[in-house]
C-alpha cells in the first residue's frame, strides 16, 4: 500500500480532519494534503511525528526509496516504548 493511501486511512481512523492533523504536526494543511495525494512525502523527522499522531506502533509503509521506518508510541521521558 502506498504511503499516501495509508496516511489517509490512518488519519481518518484516528478521527482527525486534515486541519486537525496538520495543526498537531505543525505543518500547513496544504503540506498534509500533498502527502495524502502522493505529491510529496514527509521528512524522516516528521515521519516519526506522523506515526505518533495516528497511534502507530509498528512499521509505516515502505517509502519509494525502499526504506522502512519504525516508531514507538508511548514511553515518554522514561524512554520505555510499548
Amino acid at each position: 500500500m502506498k504511503f499516501s493511501t495509508e496516511l489517509v486511512r490512518l488519519r481518518k481512523a484516528a478521527g482527525l480532519s486534515q486541519s486537525q492533523a496538520a495543526a498537531r504536526l505543525g505543518v500547513p494543511v496544504r503540506t498534509l494534503q500533498k502527502w495524502e495525494q502522493g505529491e510529496r512525502e514527509p521528512t524522516e523527522f516528521v515521519m516519526g511525528n506522523v506515526c505518533q499522531l495516528v497511534g502507530m506502533v509498528s512499521r509505516v509503509p515502505a517509502r519509494a526509496s525502499g526504506g522502512r521506518h519504525r516508531a514507538q508510541h508511548g514511553g515518554g521521558a522514561t524512554g520505555r516504548g510499548n
